[in-house]
Order: C-alpha cells, then sequence, then structure tokens
C-alpha cells in the first residue's frame, strides 16, 4: 500500500513539473517571436543580406546595393539580430513592408525618443 501511495505521489509531481516545463518553453517562444520597435538613429540603408549590411563599408568587398533608404528618426521593427566577428546586424521590417538588414548600432532602442 505505501509504495503504491508513493507512486501516485510521484506521478503527481512529475505532472506538477511538465506544467512548469510547459510554461517556460511558451513564454521563451512568445518572447523570441516578439517584434521590436526602434528608431533609426542616423539616415541608413537597408540592405538585401546581413553581409551586406555588415561590409557595405569595407574597401575590400563589393558595394553592396541598397534596397531601401531611411531617414534619421524613421520607425523600424526588429525582427531579429545576429552578432558577427565584428558587427551587429539587425533583420528589419519597415513602414513600407520592406524587409532587410542594417547594423543594430544604427537604431536606437529607447521609447518615447
Amino acid at each position: 500500500m505505501r509504495i503504491r501511495l508513493n507512486i501516485v505521489m510521484h506521478r503527481k509531481t512529475m505532472d506538477k513539473v511538465k506544467v512548469i516545463l510547459f510554461i517556460v518553453f511558451v513564454s521563451a517562444v512568445i518572447g523570441c517571436a516578439k517584434e521590436t520597435p526602434a528608431l533609426t538613429a542616423e539616415p541608413v540603408n537597408v540592405y538585401p543580406s546581413e553581409e551586406n549590411a555588415a561590409y557595405h563599408e569595407e574597401l575590400n568587398h563589393p558595394v553592396p546595393v541598397a534596397i531601401e533608404s531611411l531617414a534619421k528618426g524613421v520607425v523600424v521593427t526588429v525582427l531579429d539580430d545576429h552578432y558577427g566577428k565584428d558587427y551587429w546586424a539587425c533583420h528589419v521590417r519597415t513602414a513600407s513592408s520592406t524587409e532587410g538588414w542594417v547594423l543594430c548600432t544604427s537604431l536606437d532602442y529607447r521609447p518615447g525618443k
């Protein structure tokens, strides 16, 4: 009888653990899917790839063609960001629904600015 009671208690504990793990997983997925608004801190070009945005001013790379130019203070939505060896690039969506890449250092995330 005592062994059966321990098994029932163990199942209840495992059910609680499963619920907690599920909540943590769902929270992580929702957090990753969140789109963050930001302002351009300077005039910036939007490029079709992360590499184009990262190395657009380098002398030893071909000059990339920008898909859109944004003025200072334009609101963009940051969809994702990637760190490279010597850059931080953001995948953004503009007000005209253009998706592309900019350097994250050219964005201002502070609310109210």
